[in-house]
């Protein structure tokens, strides 16, 4: 404590009673400490002082946060589990103890602007703060992400159509078979999906790729004059993020009606 100590005849030696600090850290916590002076003779006289115990220090990140990419197919793990686990940090503190378990309160968390991607992807960053029992805090910050990786899926798969090529309304059917995706249905995990265009391949070898729909002039054309004619249709779907998905169906014509015999 500072303190001196003499003697006229002998030798002095000090001693005191501190077994230190109180424990569970308060912002200030004052420790009464006795030191003793005490001659060969043993004599000793004795003093009190008060110790302070002052926690300026804020804990100490020994693990920073780590940020995730999840798929929207498959969240590893949530946002919110993410927070609760305080993104995987820890800390320690030297006078005293911090709970680094999930959900402690030890932690707290702040999530930051959520920044939207295509669809329903994100990223979204957090700050972590870790505060000991004297109210002395830390940060660690880390990204929560959400990314699509995964197409649109064929919730229905495209169907097959015939048609009789001797009926005048054919190159209609055709069309609007076309026009309605052959009845195939898409969705997408991370938002919303649509189809796009088409790529069409008939039994006498023409073809088309990228065609839009509505464009009938560049749809296939049915030829006169042919029987069991079909084309081969893939249908191609889009989400948000531009992922690609297709899918084909084949589309028949016919000829079962006989000659006229005039």
């Amino acid at each position: 404590g500072n303190g001196l100590a003499a003697d006229q005849c002998t030798g002095v030696s000090i001693s005191n009673d501190y077994t230190g600090a109180i424990p569970g850290c308060t912002p200030a916590t004052a420790v009464a400490v006795t030191f003793t002076a005490a001659d060969d003779c043993t004599n000793s006289t004795s003093r009190t002082a008060q110790i302070t115990i002052l926690d300026a220090d804020p804990p100490q990140i020994d693990v920073p946060a780590t940020g995730v990419v999840v798929d929207c197919e498959n969240h590893v793990i949530s946002f919110a589990d993410w927070l609760a686990t305080h993104g995987g940090a820890e800390a320690s503190d030297e006078c005293g103890s911090i709970d680094n378990s999930v959900g402690s309160p030890d932690w707290r968390a702040e999530p930051l602007a959520l920044i939207p991607s295509c669809g329903n992807s994100f990223s979204q960053a957090a700050r972590f703060i870790v505060m000991d029992a004297c109210g002395n805090a830390d940060t660690t910050i880390a990204t929560y992400v959400v990314t699509d990786n995964s197409p649109p899926d064929f919730v229905t798969a495209p169907m097959a159509a015939t048609a009789n090529c001797n009926d005048a309304t054919a190159l209609t059917v055709l069309n609007d078979w076309i026009d309605v995706f052959a009845d195939a249905v898409v969705s997408d995990a991370c938002g919303t999906a649509s189809f796009v265009d088409f790529d069409f391949q008939t039994s006498e070898g023409e073809m088309g790729n990228n065609i839009a729909f509505g464009t009938t002039g560049d749809y296939p054309q049915l030829l006169a004059d042919i029987c069991d004619w079909s084309v081969v249709v893939t249908f191609r779907a889009q989400d948000a993020c531009g992922l690609q998905n297709e899918a084909s169906a084949t589309f028949s014509f016919f000829d079962n009606t006989p000659p006229t015999i005039s």
